[in-house]
């Protein structure tokens, strides 16, 4: 039996998610999933991160752009585009792969998410890259790896906010029934319907299972270098949802 944890990562506990999923031979049950409360503060949260689960994902960049660190850096100003300073090479990735773009974490408020899962991080093996303990999610963009093209690509309104809470049932209906008869998720489905964190949260969980297992696309030779300088996000292999259960 086995354990991952899915963080949907704010810069405020009220807002961040959490998700354990707990794996064994003869399925996988959602044992906690809520948002806010005193469990997602920062203390609580590092102990979270290091109470022995296999594997956790963390919705929040884990590094800056390269480019942008050296700008900040040095004496001179730099001689590079807008764009290069803003994204990740990450952030390129996933945009060709899965047609999302990530916020940019030297650019927009997803920064302070950044300096939270820092902290957290402090300490850990866990390198950027995703090789050590934790991985970077990204839920949406995992979401149109996952689900089929026809239906996690075709133009559709947001799953985010009060707005978004008949997509998010729709969603998850969809990732349950790709997830099988053996995957439990309890009273969490509510619980999705009624929160994007919490969705977000339980999809970090189970990205954080893809990673286990080797279910996740990892940085090739040519973006090693910069996934351990600036992080890399860790999508999905298509088609891999049901592979999660044993």
């Amino acid at each position: 039996m086995s354990t991952t944890l899915g963080i949907d990562l704010a810069s405020q506990a009220q807002k961040t998610g959490v998700c354990v999923i707990e794996w064994s031979g003869s399925g996988a049950r959602v044992r906690t999933l809520h948002r806010g409360g005193p469990e997602a503060g920062d203390e609580p949260l590092r102990a979270a991160i290091r109470s022995g689960h296999t594997k956790v994902a963390i919705d929040a960049p884990f590094g800056w752009p390269e480019p942008f660190v050296a700008a900040i850096r040095g004496d001179e100003w730099p001689d590079v585009e807008a764009r290069a300073l803003a994204y990740r090479e990450t952030d390129r990735f996933v945009h060709k792969r899965a047609g999302k773009l990530a916020l940019s974490v030297s650019t927009d408020k997803i920064a302070y998410c950044a300096f939270r899962c820092a902290r957290l991080l402090s300490g850990l093996d866990a390198p950027r890259d995703g090789s050590g303990l934790a991985v970077e999610a990204y839920p949406d963009a995992a979401l149109r790896c996952w689900l089929p093209t026809s239906f996690a690509q075709r133009p559709a309104p947001s799953y985010k906010g009060e707005p978004g809470s008949e997509r998010r049932e729709e969603l998850v209906d969809v990732l349950l029934a790709g997830l099988g008869d053996r995957f439990d998720i309890g009273t969490g489905r509510d619980d999705c319907v009624k929160s994007d964190d919490c969705l977000d949260a339980l999809l970090c969980a189970l990205i954080a299972r893809a990673a286990e297992r080797g279910k996740t696309i990892p940085p090739g030779d040519e973006h090693a270098a910069s996934a351990r300088a600036e992080g890399w996000i860790h999508l999905p292999e298509p088609g891999s949802l049901a592979q999660l259960i044993d």
